[in-house]
């Protein structure tokens, strides 16, 4: 691959999109209200004149909340400052921003993301991509506008380097009685807020709120999402095509279902819900639900899990971390970072990839975690197993632990070759003995390493 040549790409796209992509920017009050979900947000009535006062002056006002801040200041002087929404694509943006660093400059930052009150963040990268703006889209510079610059971060780099997951994904919509117009119109499809891990060809369920409270159809994404700087909930918009309605399943069934009780948006009564995924235990209740000829017409068919308990009960990777990771990590009385940047050279140029957790103690560096949503047979153990080696040789760590919802495998790393030291399920971690074995088994590869 070029980069040269696919940063040009998405330069030249930017420059050819990006008027039309974002002709309708919202005024600045209806903006702020619908990046805070639709509720009031207070205008400040008077700002400084001056740049360095009016920062001090917002973050007093918006308490450092970088989103509002950079909004207004966006308004205020929009030659100097362009808008950055802090959003579910950061890690994306940073991604791709590291990844060409060594052709740009401006690129090349001594952090990885923003944050929602990263304001001296923020004014770094304000300060380094406005820079990197007036020189690539003159014209950007001249109309006071940075509408390139957001489409190269937003739908350039932010899809780019947006990973989508090789299996099958699972939706819930959910709408209340004054949005069931919006649905129930003789067009084929309606747009729908979204989440950036849809993909185009995920299946997906519409539960309708009071007074009919149920499961009434199945649609299908049609497009990847779009991203919307200015919109409400997480900013992402998708095409929902509409597959068919199917029989009610309605929520008073869910509540007394032994496995769909358990699922988090019935446990919550469907209560600020907007689009979330389904664990693929929970569809495979769901599709019990829906006579065989509709499944078969509508192209629903079961999803495979493995034996283990906890097998298809995560809605995505990142619900697997905070529930089972996470947890255990604390247990242990360890230290750990996500999406930690790991740079290599492939070549002439430079690749920055991320490990999922860095895992280390009070005598430094331990091990690292590659989590998978799933991992059903050795073909799926094996590709985790690959990559986790990749950055395991490159940070120079003694071990390295792949983990899914059907167990832990900590793989001992020797020069070039890696064995499994230990596998365990998650059910054997219900002990504090076995958690410590496994602890012990990490504290052990390091200090013969």
């Amino acid at each position: 691959m070029n980069k040269s040549k696919v940063l040009q790409w998405l330069v030249d796209e930017a420059a050819e999109k990006a008027a039309a992509h974002y002709s309708e920017v919202p005024p600045l009050d209806l903006a702020l209200e619908s990046l805070n979900q639709w509720r009031p947000v207070d205008m400040p009535k008077r700002i400084p004149k001056s740049r360095r006062s009016a920062i001090e002056f917002l973050r007093n006002f918006y308490r450092d909340r970088v989103t509002f801040i950079s909004l207004v200041l966006s308004h205020r002087f929009p030659k100097d400052f362009f808008f950055y929404r802090v959003s579910r694509l950061e890690e994306e943006i940073f991604n791709g921003l590291a990844f060409f660093s060594d052709l740009v400059d401006e690129f090349g930052l001594p952090f990885d993301r923003v944050g929602t009150k990263g304001v001296e963040r923020y004014l770094q990268l304000n300060e380094r991509l406005t820079q990197f703006a007036e020189r690539t889209w003159p014209k950007s510079k001249k109309s006071g506008t940075h509408k390139e610059l957001l489409y190269f971060l937003y739908e350039g780099l932010g899809q780019l380097f947006l990973e989508r997951e090789d299996y099958n994904r699972y939706w819930v919509v959910v709408s209340k009685e004054d949005s069931f117009e919006s649905f129930d119109f003789d067009a084929k499809e309606t747009e729908w807020s979204g989440r950036k891990e849809m993909k185009k060809g995920d299946v997906v369920f519409y539960y309708r709120m009071a007074p009919r409270k149920a499961i009434t159809d199945v649609l299908r994404v049609k497009e990847d999402p779009s991203f919307d700087p200015w919109g409400g909930w997480w900013g992402f918009w998708v095409t929902l095509e509409k597959v068919g309605p199917i029989n009610d399943i309605p929520f008073s069934q869910m509540k007394r279902d032994e496995i769909l009780r358990d699922w988090s948006v019935v446990r919550r009564n469907f209560l600020g819900t907007v689009a979330e995924p389904i664990p693929h235990s929970v569809y495979n209740r769901l599709l019990q639900y829906i006579p065989p000829k509709t499944a078969k017409k509508y192209g629903l068919r079961p999803e495979p899990v493995a034996a283990s308990r906890t097998s298809g009960t995560y809605r995505s990777e990142e619900d697997f971390e905070n529930q089972a990771v996470v947890p255990l990590l604390k247990q242990w009385s360890l230290r750990y970072r996500r999406q930690y940047p790991c740079a290599f050279q492939f070549g002439t140029q430079l690749h920055v990839g991320r490990v999922d957790f860095y895992v280390t103690d009070n005598k430094g560096a331990l091990t690292l975690f590659e989590n998978k949503l799933r991992i059903l047979n050795d073909r799926d153990l094996q590709r985790a197993a690959d990559q986790a080696k990749s950055y395991a040789l490159i940070l120079g760590l003694p071990s390295f632990v792949v983990a899914s919802p059907e167990g832990l495998w900590v793989y001992r790393l020797r020069k070039n070759l890696a064995t499994v030291a230990q596998h365990v399920d998650w059910e054997e971690l219900q002990t504090k003995q076995q958690e410590d074995r496994l602890r012990d088994t990490l504290l052990r590869l390091r200090r013969e390493s």
